[in-house]
Formats: structure tokens, sequence, C-alpha cells
């Protein structure tokens, strides 16, 4: 299409736009910028690294997914993602989620088999996944 920005172009946009915006606010924050002063080189890696994976990787191959698979399915999929945290926590942190927590991802679960059952990709939608 003529004229229209790709979508990593775009999402790379409205980050840096959302850094912009947000950084005043912190440098005006004496507190805010004390923190800032006090990391240590190993803490400004993990934030780059943050930043890196967080931000750059997983929202430009959020955008790819959506070449590939249909809007309402990445967002299903990226909804899930609460689950594998809940998980993971429970698995690696041994932390014990209450009963209404073990019920919402009861729910997320059932909510995708209804979404996705019988399942039946079609090869480019695999890649998307």
């Amino acid at each position: 299409m003529h004229g229209s920005l790709p979508a990593i172009s775009f999402a790379g946009l409205r980050y840096g736009l959302a850094f912009l915006c947000l950084i005043p606010f912190v440098l005006s924050s004496p507190s805010q910028r004390a923190a800032l002063k006090n990391l240590s080189a190993k803490e400004w890696g993990m934030l780059i690294l943050l930043g890196l994976v967080f931000y750059t990787l997983t929202q430009s191959l959020m955008y790819l997914s959506l070449f590939y698979l249909p809007a309402v399915m990445v967002s299903l999929v990226l909804n899930l993602t609460s689950v594998v945290v809940g998980m993971a926590g429970f698995f690696l942190l041994k932390e014990h989620p209450s009963s209404l927590q073990w019920a919402g991802v009861a729910v997320a679960i059932i909510g995708a088999c209804v979404y996705f059952l019988p399942i039946a990709f079609p090869q480019a939608q695999l890649m998307g996944l």
C-alpha cells in the first residue's frame, strides 16, 4: 500500500514517542533521578536487556505474527500470557495461586480450547504462532 508505515516501524515510533513523553516526569522527580543514579552497571545491563527483549523483540514478533494470523487469534494468544506466567511461577518459584486464580486459568484454557478446537492450522498460521 502506497504511503503506509510498516508495522515494526510504527511500533518503534510508538515506543520512542512514549519514552520521550515519560522521560520529563522521571527527570523532574528527585527520587526518580536518585534511583537512576544508584543503578549499578549490572542493573543497567538488565534494564537494557529487558527493553530489548520485552519491547523490541516481543513487540516486533507480535506485529510479525499479525502478518500470518487473524488479529483475534493473536489477541487470544497474547491474553494467555498470564496463564504461562502463572504456571511458571507455580513450578519455578513455588508460588501457590488462590482458588480464584486457578479458576481464571481454567476459564482461559477452556476459552482457548473452544476457539481453537478442532486444531487445524494452515501451514502459514503455524509460522505466526
